[in-house]
C-alpha cells in the first residue's frame, strides 16, 4: 500500500514538473488577447497594455497581439492613442472594432495583419488620424449609416482596399498616403455626399472605385501609376471630380455605363484635371478658349466619354507637384508656369502674389505683381520661368522693355533673369538657379512738364505760404510778387490736396501792397488737408489786355520759400528737379530735399526770354559754413534760347543732415541782362519703418507709392501714409512710434517733424477652436439646458449649427442652444464652428442624460375622520434620479419628522386639513404630490335620560337622548339588558316592562361615517304590588353587573319566601 502511494505521489510530482515547463508566459511587448474597452470605461482584461487616468484617453503600453479581435470599443467620446505602438492580427477579425461608436478617435496606432484595420459599423462623428495601417485585408472599413466620420493623414499600405464606404454618407477621407494595395484603394458603394481630398493614392491595382453613389466631391487627389485603372465609375452620377492628377495610370478612367454624367471641372478660370496622357496646347484663354494668350488650361478639353468631359484640362498638375521636366503650374496661380532640370524628390510648389515687395531698381517702375515662389521640392540645375503679364496698362515702348527681376537676399538688389518676352501671347521668360522673389518692371515713363504757349511777360517773386503747419479747417495765408508793364487784372491760386484722390479748389488773390504794375498779392484758403499733406500751389496771372502770364507751380513743402529775383518783364520761369540720368527729353520730378549722397541729381529749369538766353548756371552752397560752393553750367535740352529747358548735373558730394542748403540758378541773355531764382531747400529728417515676423509695410508720400521697410527722408511737414499687411495666418496688432504704443489704426498717417521709428507688429493667428458648456448634464424630460459657447482663433466672424446625436439641429446657428428633451435617453451634443475662410473646428461632445418626469402620489386622497382618530397615508415615486428625499406638509407648513413615505395623521383638533407630500430627487429635481382633503370632527358623544327610574310592571318609561359630535344624520339602536331593541331606532323609545325586575337600558349611535358611541346605561326597577301590601326596599347600587343583578333577584325572592313562609307558620299557630 505504501509502494502504491508513493508511485502515484512520484507521478503527480513530475506531471507536476511538466506543467510547470511547458508553462511559457508571453514577454513584455507580446501581450496576446483582445481588449475591451467597456462603456463604464473600465480595461478587460485588467493586464492589458492599456491605461487610463480619466477615461477619456487610453494610451498604448506595448504591443497588442490577437489572433480574434484587436481592440472592442463599447465607451464613446473617447481618445485612443497608441503611442506608436503596434497592434497586429493573424489575418482575420478587426483590429479596432468601432460599431455604434460616437466621437471616438483612433491615433498613432500600427495596425496590421487584420481582415479590418479599423471597422466602422453604425458609427458617427469619429476621427481615425495619424496611423500607420498596413497589410490588412479593408484599411478602412465604413459601413451600415456611418456618418460625419473623418480619416485623415494615415498611412495605409499593402492592404487590398485601402477605404471602403458603403451606405455611408457625410464622411472626410482627407491627406491620406494609400499605396501598394492589390485591389481598389477607395470603393464607395451605395454612397453619397462623401469627401476625398488631398489623398496620394500610387501604385496600386487601381485607384477609386464608384459604384452606385452620387454627390460625392472627388478633389485635390494624386491618383498615379494604378496597374488598372485611376477611377472606375458605375451607375454613378453628379460626383464632382476635379483638380486632381491622373497620372501615368494604365486607364485614366473607366466607364462601365457611360450614361451617367459626372462633374470633371470647377468652370473657368479654376479649371478640371491634370491628366498625364493630356496632349493638347495651350495657346488660347478665356471661358471659350478663343482669346489670345495662355492661361495653364489646356485649349481643347480632355474627353472621358460622350458624356462626361474635362472642359478646362490643366496643363500642370493641380497644387503644383514639381516633377522633373513637367510645366508646373504654381499653385495657385495659373499666371506662373515653371520647368525644373532636375527634381531630386518631389514636393509642391506655390506662388504667392502681391503688390508688396522692395522698391524696383532706379528707373524702372512695375509693370504686374510680385511673385514669391517656393518649392518642397529637391531640385538641382537651372528653373525656367514663364509668367503671363498684363499689358492693358502698359504701352507698346514699354511692353518692349519689360525686364523679369530676381531678388538677391545677399546682395539686397534685383538682378535681371529675362530671356525672352512674346508679346504676341503676354508672356515674359526668365532663367535662374534658385527660387525667391520674381517682379516685372519696365523703364519709368517719361515725364514732360506741360509748357504753355502764352506770352511770357510775367514776373513772379517771393512766394511765402505760412503758417507752415496748419490743421483742418483753420486759415492759411499765401502772398506772391507780381509785376506786368500794363498792370495785373487778377492773379487766381489753383490749390490741389489729397492723398488717394486730388481735390481741387480756386482761390482768388487780392492786391495788399504795391500797384497792379508790380505789386504784393495775398489770398488765403481754408485747409482741407491734415499738416498739408501734399498740397500744390498753381499760380496764374492776367493782364488789363486779357493776356495768360505762364503759370507758376509749386509743390508745397513747409518752411520753404522759393524767391525769384530780378526777371525783367519780358522774362518769366518754370523750374523742376529731376534725380538719376534718364535719356533726354524724359525725365521724372523728385523731392529736391532729398539728394543722397553719391547719388547724380540733375535739376533743371525753363526760361522764357524773347531777346534769348546765353547762358544758365546752377550755383550750390552745399556745406554748413556756407563759403563753398559748385557752379553747375546748365544746357538747353528742349526748346529755343527764347523759350526753352535748361538741365545740369549735379553729384551731391555732402549732405548736411541738420541744415539747409540751396540752389540758385542764374541766367544772362544775349544783351548781358542778368537774372537769378534761389531755390532753399530744408534737410529731411529720417523715418525708419520696420516690419516684425508675421507681415510687412507699404508706405506713400503723396505720389510715391509702395514704398517698403526700410529708412527714407523727408521733409519737415511731409504726411506718410503708412499700411501693415499682416502675412497668411497673421493678423496686424499694433504699431509703436518711437517705442510708444499708438494703437492698432491701419493705414497709419505720420506727420514728420524730427526722426521716427515706425515698427509694425504682427501676431500669429491662433487656430480655430471652440468649446461648449456644460459638458455634461443629468436633467429630467420637459426640463432644458442651455448650451453656451466660445470660439476663437482664425478668421471670424464665425457661423455656428449645433448638432444632436450626429444630425444638424434645424435653425440652432448662433452661439448658444437650449436643449429641452421631449422622451427620456442618452443624448449626444456638440457645435460644429465654420469661419469666414471656411476653417473648421467641432467642440467636445456633451452628454446629456434625460429621465422621466418625476412623479409623486399619495392616498388616501380624500377622508373624514374625528378628532383623535389616525389616519395613514402612503406614497408612490417614478422618475427622476433615486434616491429620493421626502417632506410631508399639512396645510403648507412642512411637518417635523415626516421624511418617510409614509406618514400617520392623528387630529387633536377639529377642522379641514390639506396634507400633500413634496419629494426631491438625487439631482435637485423636486415634484410635488396630489393634495389629499382630510375633514376632522369632534368626538361622537350620546346620553340618554332618565338615568335611573322605578315604575311598575305594565306602566311606561319614555327615554329622550341628546347626541353630538362625528357626522351627522345618526342611527340610532337602543338596547334593552344588553340586547337591541328590535325597532327602538329613533332618538327616543318607551320602555314598558311586563315583568318586575331592574332593567338595564343603553342607546347606541352611528355617524354617517360610521363612527359609533354609546350612552351610559339607564338603571329601571319595575315591581308588582306586594301580597299584603309590603314592599321589600332593596338598595342597589346605580350600575350593577348582570350576576349581581341575579343575584339581587335571587335574595328578593329568597325573602319574599321567607316571608311568606312565616306569615303562614304564624297563620297557623294562631
Amino acid at each position: 500500500m505504501k509502494r502504491l502511494v508513493s508511485g502515484l505521489m512520484l507521478t503527480l510530482l513530475i506531471t507536476s514538473l511538466l506543467a510547470f515547463m511547458f508553462n511559457v508566459q508571453p514577454v513584455k511587448g507580446e501581450w496576446t488577447g483582445t481588449v475591451y474597452i467597456r462603456a463604464d470605461g473600465s480595461i478587460e482584461p485588467p493586464d492589458a497594455p492599456i491605461i487610463t487616468h480619466d477615461n477619456i484617453t487610453y494610451t498604448l503600453t506595448d504591443n497588442i497581439t490577437s489572433i480574434a479581435d484587436g481592440i472592442i470599443v463599447e465607451k464613446d467620446n473617447i481618445i485612443i492613442d497608441g503611442s506608436g505602438y503596434t497592434l497586429q492580427g493573424s489575418g482575420a477579425s478587426k483590429g479596432t472594432d468601432l460599431a455604434g461608436r460616437i466621437n471616438v478617435t483612433v491615433t498613432n496606432i500600427i495596425i496590421k495583419n487584420f481582415s479590418y484595420g479599423i471597422h466602422l459599423s453604425f458609427s458617427s462623428n469619429n476621427k481615425i488620424s495619424r496611423n500607420n495601417i498596413l497589410g490588412n485585408g479593408d484599411g478602412v472599413f465604413i459601413v451600415s449609416s456611418s456618418n460625419n466620420n473623418i480619416v485623415s493623414d494615415n498611412n495605409v499600405i499593402n492592404s487590398v482596399h485601402g477605404v471602403c464606404i458603403e451606405h455611408a454618407s457625410n464622411n472626410a477621407i482627407i491627406g491620406n498616403y494609400i499605396a501598394n494595395g492589390s485591389g481598389n484603394v477607395f470603393i464607395l458603394l451605395n454612397a453619397s455626399n462623401n469627401s476625398i481630398s488631398g489623398n496620394t493614392i500610387a501604385n496600386n491595382g487601381a485607384g477609386i472605385f464608384l459604384a452606385g453613389s452620387s454627390n460625392n466631391s472627388i478633389t485635390e487627389n494624386n491618383i498615379t501609376l494604378n496597374n488598372y485603372y485611376g477611377i472606375w465609375l458605375s451607375n454613378s452620377s453628379d460626383n464632382s471630380i476635379y483638380h486632381n492628377n491622373f497620372i501615368d495610370n494604365v486607364q485614366q478612367v473607366y466607364y462601365k455605363t457611360t450614361v451617367n454624367a459626372n462633374i470633371w471641372d470647377d468652370g473657368y478660370p479654376s479649371g478640371g484635371n491634370y491628366w498625364s496622357d493630356y496632349t493638347g496646347t495651350d495657346l488660347y484663354s478665356g471661358p471659350y478658349q478663343n482669346e489670345t494668350g495662355s492661361d495653364g488650361i489646356g485649349d481643347m478639353p480632355y474627353g472621358v466619354n460622350e458624356n462626361n468631359v474635362d472642359r478646362y484640362p490643366l496643363m500642370g498638375p493641380f497644387g503644383g507637384l514639381t516633377l522633373k521636366g513637367l510645366n508646373v503650374t504654381a499653385y495657385p496661380s495659373s499666371e506662373v508656369c515653371l520647368i525644373f532640370e532636375n527634381v531630386t524628390s518631389e514636393g509642391t510648389t506655390s506662388v504667392n502674389v502681391t503688390d508688396v515687395g522692395p522698391e524696383p531698381s532706379r528707373g524702372f517702375k512695375l509693370a504686374g505683381n510680385y511673385y514669391d515662389i517656393k518649392t518642397t521640392a529637391n531640385y538641382a540645375g537651372t528653373i525656367k520661368l514663364r509668367i503671363i503679364y498684363d499689358d492693358s496698362n502698359i504701352t507698346l515702348e514699354e511692353e518692349l522693355s519689360l525686364r523679369l527681376m530676381q531678388w538677391d537676399d545677399v546682395s539686397q538688389q534685383w538682378v535681371d533673369i529675362t530671356t525672352s518676352i512674346d508679346t504676341e501671347n503676354n508672356m515674359i521668360y526668365g532663367e535662374s538657379t534658385h527660387l525667391s522673389l520674381f517682379v516685372i518692371v519696365t523703364p519709368k515713363p517719361a515725364r514732360v512738364i506741360p509748357i504753355p504757349n502764352v506770352p511770357g511777360s510775367f514776373f513772379f517773386k517771393n512766394l511765402i505760404i505760412t503758417p507752415a503747419e496748419s490743421s483742418i479747417g483753420e486759415e492759411q495765408n499765401f502772398t506772391i510778387w507780381a509785376r506786368h508793364p500794363l498792370g495785373i487784372s487778377k492773379v487766381i491760386a489753383v490749390i490741389s490736396w489729397g492723398m488717394e484722390t486730388m481735390m481741387e479748389e480756386t482761390v482768388e488773390l487780392n492786391l495788399v501792397e504795391g500797384s497792379e504794375e508790380e505789386g504784393r498779392w495775398q489770398g488765403s484758403w481754408i485747409v482741407k488737408s491734415d499738416r498739408s499733406c501734399y498740397i500744390i500751389f498753381h499760380f496764374r496771372a492776367w493782364n488789363i489786355e486779357g493776356g495768360e502770364g505762364l503759370p507758376l507751380r509749386f509743390e508745397f513743402e513747409p518752411y520753404r520759400e522759393i524767391s525769384l529775383e530780378g526777371f525783367p518783364s519780358e522774362r518769366a520761369m518754370e523750374w523742376a528737379c529731376w534725380s538719376g540720368a534718364r535719356p533726354t527729353p524724359k525725365w521724372a520730378i523728385i523731392d529736391p530735399c532729398n539728394p543722397k549722397e553719391g547719388e547724380i541729381q540733375i535739376y533743371a529749369i525753363r526760361y522764357v526770354d524773347s531777346k534769348g538766353v546765353r547762358a544758365v548756371t546752377a550755383a550750390y552752397i552745399p556745406y554748413p559754413s556756407g563759403n563753398k560752393q559748385v557752379i553747375i553750367d546748365l544746357k538747353l535740352v528742349e526748346g529755343s534760347p527764347q523759350d526753352g529747358w535748361w538741365m545740369g548735373a549735379w553729384k551731391v558730394r555732402y549732405y548736411p543732415p541738420d541744415e539747409d542748403y540751396q540752389v540758385r540758378f542764374e541766367a544772362w541773355n544775349t544783351e548781358g541782362e542778368y537774372s537769378e531764382a534761389t531755390l532753399t531747400v530744408i534737410p529731411p529728417y529720417a523715418l525708419t519703418i520696420i516690419a516684425t515676423d508675421g507681415g510687412t509695410t507699404v508706405a506713400r508720400v503723396g505720389a510715391i507709392t509702395d514704398l517698403p521697410p526700410g529708412t527714407y527722408f523727408f521733409c519737415r511737414g511731409y504726411c506718410v501714409e503708412v499700411r501693415a499687411i499682416p502675412d497668411v495666418n497673421y493678423l496686424f496688432d499694433h504699431w509703436e512710434l518711437d517705442g510708444i504704443n499708438v494703437g492698432s489704426t491701419n493705414p497709419y498717417t505720420l506727420y514728420i517733424d524730427k526722426d521716427h521709428t515706425l515698427k509694425a507688429f504682427f501676431s500669429a493667428i491662433p487656430p480655430l477652436m471652440v468649446s461648449i458648456n456644460p459638458l455634461s448634464a443629468s436633467i429630467i424630460v420637459g426640463q432644458s439646458v442651455s448650451f453656451t459657447s466660445t470660439a476663437s482663433g482664425e478668421y471670424p466672424p464665425y457661423n455656428y449649427q449645433w448638432y444632436l446625436n450626429g444630425s444638424a439641429v434645424s435653425g440652432a446657428t448662433s452661439d448658444t442652444w437650449t436643449f429641452t428633451p421631449t422622451s427620456a435617453g442618452t443624448y449626444n451634443v456638440y457645435l460644429k464652428v465654420i469661419d469666414s475662410a471656411g476653417n473648421v473646428a467641432i467642440s467636445d461632445t456633451a452628454i446629456i442624460s434625460v429621465v422621466p418626469q418625476l412623479t409623486i402620489s399619495i392616498s388616501p386622497t380624500s377622508a373624514s375622520i374625528l378628532v383623535g382618530q389616525s389616519l395613514t397615508f402612503t406614497s408612490t415615486t417614478s422618475g427622476g434620479y433615486m434616491p429620493y428625499t421626502y417632506q410631508w406638509y399639512l396645510d403648507d407648513n412642512s411637518i417635523s419628522g415626516a421624511t418617510t413615505g409614509t406618514w400617520t395623521f392623528t387630529p387633536t383638533v377639529t377642522g379641514t386639513f390639506r396634507i400633500y407630500l413634496m419629494v426631491t430627487d438625487g439631482k435637485g429635481n423636486t415634484a410635488k404630490s396630489n393634495e389629499a382633503i382630510v375633514t376632522v370632527a369632534p368626538k361622537l358623544i350620546v346620553s340618554i335620560s332618565p338615568m335611573n327610574a322605578s315604575t311598575l310592571v305594565g306602566q311606561s318609561i319614555t327615554f329622550t337622548s341628546t347626541v353630538s359630535g362625528g357626522y351627522p344624520p345618526y342611527t340610532y339602536q337602543w338596547f334593552l339588558n344588553g340586547n337591541p331593541v328590535s325597532g327602538a331606532t329613533s332618538n327616543t323609545w318607551a320602555f314598558t316592562p311586563t315583568t318586575s325586575g331592574t332593567f338595564y337600558v343603553y342607546l347606541k349611535v352611528t355617524d354617517a361615517k360610521g363612527n359609533t358611541a354609546q350612552s351610559d346605561a339607564a338603571r329601571i326597577v319595575a315591581s308588582t304590588v306586594p301580597v299584603g301590601g309590603y314592599s321589600i326596599p332593596i338598595q342597589l347600587p346605580t350600575t350593577v353587573k348582570p350576576v349581581t343583578i341575579h343575584i339581587a333577584l335571587l335574595t328578593i325572592i329568597t325573602a319574599m319566601l321567607i316571608t311568606i313562609k312565616q306569615k303562614t307558620r304564624r297563620k297557623h299557630r294562631q
